[in-house]
């Protein structure tokens, strides 16, 4: 794991901590051969940027994690593979806030909160 910023975070209340948190191992889940996680945190007058990347050789999101992140995922449907995602969608929701999820590249995919000020 690498940490791009300097390790005392920006203030930030204990549900925003929960979510960063938690996201690494959602973003460790989609390296099947292994890699790196990285954590960036970017703060500004208006939102703090919480990115965890995940790079490694055919990153995927399982698609049980795709619909376990749907807003209207049903708990009843969770799996053991899938209620990690479930449960950090629901943990960003209750921060009103999104997890943006950037799967463009071949080797990276990039999960990405904000947090408004």
């Amino acid at each position: 794991m690498s940490w791009l910023d300097d390790p005392v975070a920006p203030e930030m209340d204990d549900g925003w901590a929960k979510l960063l948190l938690n996201m690494l191992p959602l973003a460790a889940e989609t390296l099947p051969r292994g890699g790196v996680l990285t954590v960036s945190l970017d703060d500004d007058a208006t939102a703090l940027r919480m990115t965890v990347s995940a790079e490694g050789a055919g990153p995927r999101i399982s698609e049980e994690c795709h619909l376990a992140m749907a807003p209207d995922a049903s708990l009843d449907d969770m799996t053991p593979r899938s209620i990690h995602a479930y449960f950090v969608t629901r943990l960003a929701s209750q921060l009103e806030t999104d997890i943006e999820i950037d799967n463009s590249a071949d080797d990276c995919i990039v999960f990405t909160v904000r947090m408004t000020r």
